[in-house]
């Protein structure tokens, strides 16, 4: 391989080495992003389940009228 071609190789190599840390950089902060917002969605389905079994325990205790 000539001289100008290996130059060409190591900077198109170079670019998408550095394409791939960007792809790879993207991706984690998805990943990120989506496991917070997963985080904050089962707080709030506990949240809403222990409210839906707070008021299921309340009808447990009331009576049916006679």
């Amino acid at each position: 391989m000539n001289d100008p071609a290996r130059r060409e190789a190591a900077l198109i190599l170079s670019e998408a080495h550095a394409e791939v840390r960007a792809v790879h950089r993207d991706a984690r902060s998805e990943n990120e992003r989506l496991l917070s917002e997963s985080r904050k969605l089962r707080a709030q389905l506990r949240a809403a389940l222990e409210a839906v079994e707070e008021v299921e325990d309340g009808w447990t205790t009331v009576k049916a009228p006679e």
